[in-house]
């Protein structure tokens, strides 16, 4: 997960998917690529469809990625995550946990067990 990846599953939603974009999130388009990143988590957390469709994304697939990694590596002291733009999502952060901790019933218990932290 990163912030041009962010920006990348935003210019996704809105040029291939042809979502509709808000005023709010046509001045993000507008942004130099480099000022999207943190524009576009700040209009998911007023509400914005389009940005909060993207950053539900990208967690869903951040929080499958580590669950992979805890399943190769048994963290049993945990799971960092760490970058610039995490920390800026953390009211939906829900979204990673719940991808984390779901897929088949033999590991979740397993997987559930392994705490995650937000550097």
């Amino acid at each position: 997960m990163s912030g041009p990846g962010l920006a990348n599953v935003f210019e996704f939603f809105h040029t291939v998917e042809g979502a509709p974009l808000t005023a709010a999130e046509a001045a993000i388009v507008e942004l130099a690529r480099a000022d999207q990143p943190a524009a576009i988590a700040a209009a998911a957390l007023e509400g914005e469809p389009t940005a909060g469709a993207a950053v539900d994304l990208m967690l869903t697939a951040f929080g499958a990625e580590l669950r992979q990694v805890a399943l190769r590596c048994m963290p049993e002291g945990g799971l960092y995550i760490a970058g610039g733009i995490a920390p800026k999502l953390r009211e939906r952060m829900g979204t990673l946990v719940t991808s984390f901790i779901e897929g088949d019933q033999l590991m979740q218990d397993l997987i559930s067990s392994f705490p995650l932290y937000l550097v």
